[in-house]
């Protein structure tokens, strides 16, 4: 049944006429002077400042990575070996830049949020750079990538390394 109506419709298809450029019922080109132009995608990164102080925020924010409590073995069998195993992971989720001008000690200062969870604040000496953006350009975007926590290597002959490194936070704004 459904290759008959696909037969059909194909049959009609080849009937009708072909449409090209010169032909009446062809949809009119639009001039080229009567374009918009587009504006150039710009991109302003930062590290987020004070991260210390919100970790428990951060911890609201990360999944358990199930390759962290992978055997020795497993590892080395999901073909991991020698990589960075993090005991956390975090998911991309919403971010939010939000000016803060009743701040006690700057009243430049502009919160980071992901999620809801406020995790620090943008820099002092890039808050008139990224406050401007805020003001007078249109955001695109905002995302963040969290890195850092607690992780542990394994080697090829089942030698397992743990360490740990400060957490970051970095911020892209994309903006036009």
């Amino acid at each position: 049944m459904k290759l008959k109506i696909f037969n059909c419709l194909l049959e009609k298809l080849s009937q009708q006429p072909s449409r090209t450029p010169n032909s009446t019922s062809a949809v009119p080109a639009v001039a080229k002077s009567a374009s918009v132009p587009t504006r150039k995608l710009m991109t302003y990164e930062f590290n987020v400042a004070g991260i210390d102080h919100h970790m428990t925020s951060l911890q609201r924010l990360a999944c358990k990575n199930p390759d962290y409590s992978l055997t020795a073995s497993a590892v080395i069998k999901a073909g991991k070996a020698g990589r960075s195993i993090y005991q956390y992971n975090y998911i991309h989720k919403p971010v939010k830049l939000i000016p803060e001008p009743n701040n006690p000690y700057d009243k430049n200062a502009i919160q980071v949020l992901i999620a809801g969870e406020f995790v620090g604040y943008v820099p002092r000496e890039e808050c008139d750079a990224v406050g401007r953006i805020l003001k007078q350009h249109e955001v695109k975007y905002i995302s963040a990538f969290i890195s850092g926590g607690k992780y542990k290597i394994v080697s090829e002959d089942k030698d397992i390394s743990r360490d740990s490194n400060h957490h970051r936070i970095r911020v892209k704004v994309g903006y036009v």
